[in-house]
């Protein structure tokens, strides 16, 4: 991916951040995107108003690791939510890519981060079936 995403969410960032940033971008041959968040450090939006950038629109994720009692408490008849067992990690990608095919991203990108997430150690994988049938 070719942009900056959690900018300034793990604390105050810095001129010499940015110029880091910059370089980095400019060695790879690619314009400088940051994806920030509007809980982010209000340095983030300080050094880059600084530096010439304006914001032109938000992303930000809300994450929550769910827990058994989570798990348990899906309260509409047919849905079951899991977590993805290891052995049926592998299937995750194909999964998730035919779940997010019609968002006009590259199927390439989508399986890429689905296998990405498959392998990370920090990412916990769920899926969701209505009467057996993944959703």
């Amino acid at each position: 991916m070719n942009r900056i995403t959690g900018w300034g969410r793990a604390g105050r960032v810095s001129e010499k951040d940015h110029l880091i940033v910059e370089d980095l971008f400019a060695k790879n041959g690619v314009d400088t995107e940051i994806n920030l968040c509007p809980l982010a450090d209000p340095s983030a939006f300080q050094v880059l108003a600084s530096r010439g950038y304006s914001v032109i629109g938000f992303i930000n994720v809300y994450v929550r690791v769910l827990t058994d009692e989570d798990l348990k408490e899906a309260k509409v008849e047919g849905i079951v939510i899991s977590r993805v067992p290891t052995e049926r990690a592998q299937e995750f990608p194909s999964c998730s890519v035919a779940g997010y095919r019609d968002g006009g991203r590259a199927e390439l990108l989508l399986k890429t981060l689905a296998r990405s997430a498959v392998l990370r150690a920090d990412t916990s994988l769920y899926i969701a079936t209505v009467d057996g049938k993944v959703a």
